[in-house]
């Protein structure tokens, strides 16, 4: 039973960072999300996906319709290694309006948090947003995404002792 790559396709074109970045989906623009594995996924979509594929699918506006989502949360919480509270905060949004032939979505995410093991933080911005036309039989999209995540990795409060020469070097404490 194989090991193999995973593809991921966002609104039918392939995710450029993979499958190991699917932490970079604001998971509030998802509409569903479909599973291709087996014989199958390699047979759809080439040799490359023998690990299976995942098929994300973004929200849309219906038409005539305008929806405005917004989302926000903020606060501290315990850490047993951290001599003050890690605060976190999250804020999200998306706007989606339909007419009768075009619609547009657009949604923007902060994520900023620090950790509870000393020195970790990590904060991430992301952008979408897409354009449809629909006429008759024709139907065209244009779509986009910008994302930003400035991660920096906790210290390991097992092993962060004073007889460790790592974390005693100055400027680490």
């Amino acid at each position: 039973a194989g090991y193999g790559v995973v593809k991921v396709y966002v609104d039918g074109i392939e995710f450029a960072a993979g499958s190991y970045f699917l932490n970079s989906l604001d998971k509030n623009n998802i509409d569903h999300i479909e599973i291709v594995k087996g014989p199958s996924a390699s047979t759809l979509y080439g040799s490359g996906a023998n690990g299976g594929v995942i098929l994300v699918y973004t929200k849309r506006a219906c038409p005539n319709t305008t929806n405005i989502d917004l989302t926000t949360s903020a606060g501290w919480y315990d850490s047993k290694w951290q001599d003050k509270k890690p605060f976190r905060q999250i804020h999200s949004f998306n706007v989606a309006q339909g007419f009768e032939k075009i619609s547009y979505f657009i949604a923007g995410d902060i994520n900023s948090n620090e950790s509870y093991m000393p020195g970790g933080r990590q904060n991430r911005y992301s952008l979408s947003g897409s354009v449809t036309y629909a006429k008759d039989n024709l139907k065209m999209s244009i779509a986009g995404q910008h994302y930003d995540n400035s991660y920096l990795p906790e210290r390991n409060a097992f092993w962060d002792t004073s007889s460790n020469a790592y974390f005693n070097k100055p400027g680490l404490k």
